[in-house]
């Protein structure tokens, strides 16, 4: 038996590969996303303020506006969010060395920590999904995998 016969079923010749993306799409993402977004509110995080956290910590430090423009969110929600950040001394607004009118944000240690155990998330909740499949599902997991990564190398 020739190993790809048992995938015939998911192939791009038999379903097309948008439908394909679509149903692994839904599959990683509704089991995933929930047990992850339920870590998260067990961090007490919301998903805006785990964006918040990563733009922050991705930029060192930087203005509100400029946080607006990366989450792509009105200014006054952004502002509710840096409030609750600071709340949980997760961030800080310092002032701007020259300007006073500016301010910077900044992560704090702690939300640094924080960004760390939220990155790791995700690999750790992969893995134990991953573990907890047959060889044959793990084999047509991983093969919808390389379909999507073939597919995203032909359009980037």
């Amino acid at each position: 038996m020739n190993p790809s016969d048992k995938y015939e079923r998911f192939s791009p010749e038999k379903f097309g590969p948008s439908k394909i993306f679509q149903i692994m799409r839904e599959i990683l993402f509704q089991a995933i996303r929930s047990k992850i977004m339920q870590k998260y509110d067990e961090l007490g995080l919301s998903f805006s303020q785990r964006n918040a956290l990563r733009c922050i910590n991705l930029k060192n430090r930087c203005t509100p506006g400029e946080l607006s423009k990366m989450l792509y969110q009105e200014t006054a929600s952004v502002a509710r969010l840096i409030r609750s950040l600071e709340r949980k001394k997760l961030i800080l607004r310092t002032d701007h060395d020259k300007d006073r009118r500016i301010r910077h944000l900044q992560i704090t240690s702690t939300g640094k920590e924080l960004v760390k155990k939220i990155d790791r998330m995700p690999i750790k909740k992969i893995a134990k999904i991953t573990s907890q499949l047959s060889k044959e599902e793990n084999e047509i997991l991983w093969y919808g995998l390389q379909i999507i990564l073939k597919g995203f190398s032909k359009i980037l």
